[in-house]
Order: structure tokens, then C-alpha cells, then sequence
């Protein structure tokens, strides 16, 4: 299953769960305003990363100014646990499942969770040429398969 982490007020976030509810996926949210997240969500986040904590670190973040934290002289169970303590440090929407990860939404790289019938169909149909061509490609999709 599909996990994302989120912020309150993050639009991308917004974004990516309703791209996520459009495409009919199923995901369950972990909001970091109120989800007190671990070292079992650090690490299921890592271990899908290229660039381990540089690729889900915010360095726009208040946190990240205010605390002017030396990342490169920290070592990975110091780096979990100011995550722990700080999670707004988080860059998000953060999208995971068991090999696929996106940080941060981009209507293009997001397509990573589709299955594979799905990328096929939109390959077949390919000749859309507005959202809202896609919009009802989509719809298409789905209604077929009931």
C-alpha cells in the first residue's frame, strides 16, 4: 500500500492525494502536523531514496534555517532523530511504497504508481491533448473495468 506524508498546509500535498483519489489508488496519510512519525517511517522512506536524507530534508524549512544543524557532521541515528523531533524539517508530500518513492508532487514522476494496465492504456490512447481529455480517458478507464 501506497503511504504518504503530509503537511497541513502544503497545496502539493493537496495535489498529490487528489491525484491519488483520481486514479483511484490506495494510500493511507500520515499527516506530520499530528502523526508522530519513527524510526520504522524513516526508515521505509530511506531505503527508496538515491540520495538517502539529502533527497527528503527541507532546507527551505524554518526549522532547517533556525537551527542552522550541520547535516554532513551527523550520523544517520542523529539525522532519525531530528526528523523525530522536528518533522516539519520534511519535505513533503513524501509517496512511498515498497520500491517506489516520490518527494514532492510533479504531475509527470507521480505516473510511478500506476499500474502497469493503466500506463498501457494511456499509451494505446495517447492522442489526449488537454487535462481534461485525460480527465475522461480516466474516467473511460475505470467505468470499463466495473
Amino acid at each position: 500500500m501506497i503511504r504518504i506524508y503530509t503537511s497541513l498546509s502544503s497545496s502539493s500535498c493537496r495535489k498529490a492525494k487528489n491525484w491519488l483519489d483520481e486514479h483511484r489508488l490506495d494510500y493511507k496519510e500520515f499527516n506530520l502536523n499530528f502523526y508522530k512519525i519513527n524510526y520504522f517511517d524513516i526508515n521505509f522512506i530511506l531505503k527508496n531514496t538515491e540520495y538517502g536524507f539529502t533527497n527528503i530534508i527541507s532546507k527551505r524549512s524554518n526549522i532547517y534555517k533556525e537551527k542552522k544543524i550541520d547535516f554532513e557532521n551527523l550520523n544517520v541515528v542523529e539525522l532519525k532523530n531530528i526528523i523525530i523531533k522536528y518533522p516539519s524539517i520534511l519535505r513533503t508530500p513524501i509517496i512511498v511504497c515498497d520500491t517506489k518513492i516520490q518527494v514532492g508532487y510533479n504531475s509527470d514522476d507521480i505516473r510511478i504508481f500506476l499500474s502497469r494496465d493503466l500506463k498501457r492504456y494511456f499509451m494505446k490512447n495517447k492522442n489526449y491533448n488537454s487535462f481534461e481529455e485525460y480527465q475522461k480517458l480516466l474516467k473511460f478507464y475505470f467505468y470499463q473495468k466495473k
